[in-house]
């Protein structure tokens, strides 16, 4: 049974919009092709944690993956819209999955 472990990590886009332009502007952001904060992490997390979004690494995707040292794989997996900081406006929740090749896969949540 593959061990999935979850990270958490908070992403604002376009901060500094008003919540109403913001929302417009979201659905238009590709995330199939972005760079996301990233920390790489050795061996197997055993706890969630929340990521720096001012991290410094970063991971770009190109087509929704990018392939990594020793076969390991970040693959997008999804993208879902909703208000979830109840503030009126569109928000995204992006899934990204980092296959390690063996059975220990890991998923970090942006919002």
């Amino acid at each position: 049974m593959p061990v999935v472990t979850v990270i958490v990590a908070l992403v604002l886009v376009a901060p500094a919009a008003p919540a109403q332009s913001r929302s417009l502007a979201i659905p238009k952001v590709d995330f199939v092709n972005f760079s996301y904060p990233w920390i790489e992490l050795h061996g197997v997390p055993d706890q969630m944690r929340w990521l720096n979004p001012r991290e410094r690494n970063k991971v770009t995707l190109v087509r929704g993956r990018q392939r990594r040292e020793n076969d390991a794989l970040i693959t997008l997996d999804s993208v879902k819209y909703g208000d979830l900081a109840r503030k009126g406006g569109l928000d995204a929740a992006v899934v990204l999955t980092y296959h390690s090749g063996g059975t220990a896969n890991r998923q970090y949540v942006y919002i």
